[in-house]
């Protein structure tokens, strides 16, 4: 899935109409360093992979693509 996905870096200069698309789905993410804190969003690849992604070999348990915990 990581060949999927690119995150977009946004500062005060970020034109979000450029990135965003209708009918895509995006996770917020919050990157803390130290005292720095900048945001990023994770377009969610559903067009690309399915929602339920098969875990290590040997492991019979699913995580859905878009659980933020998985």
């Amino acid at each position: 899935m990581r060949q999927h996905i690119t995150p977009i870096l946004i500062n005060r200069e970020t034109d979000l109409v450029q990135f965003l698309k209708d009918d895509y789905t995006y996770l917020a993410v919050e990157i803390i360093r130290g005292d720095t804190i900048n945001y990023a969003l994770l377009e969610i690849p559903s067009d690309k992979v399915p929602r339920f992604v098969n875990s290590a070999a040997g492991d019979t348990a699913q995580t859905q693509a878009d659980d933020p915990l998985g």
